[in-house]
């Protein structure tokens, strides 16, 4: 479960379903910069999904990682 809150624009992603080619993401936003959320929303999404490669066990592993 990938949880985003940014709290200083007052944005969290309150659902979110991520596919092997797409992602659907329901956001909360007050003061937001839409550009900005969604750079953030992406750096911090791909590290958190990266990360939970390495460690949970995932039969296409090596081919998400282009390994």
């Amino acid at each position: 479960e990938i949880r985003f809150c940014d709290w200083s624009s007052d944005v969290c992603s309150s659902d979110l379903v991520i596919m092997s080619n797409h992602q659907h993401t329901v956001w909360t936003a007050g003061k937001a910069n839409l550009c900005d959320m969604l750079r953030d929303f992406k750096t911090f999404a791909s590290k958190a999904i990266l990360a939970s490669l390495e460690v949970e066990p995932e039969r296409r592993r090596d081919w998400l990682l282009c390994r």
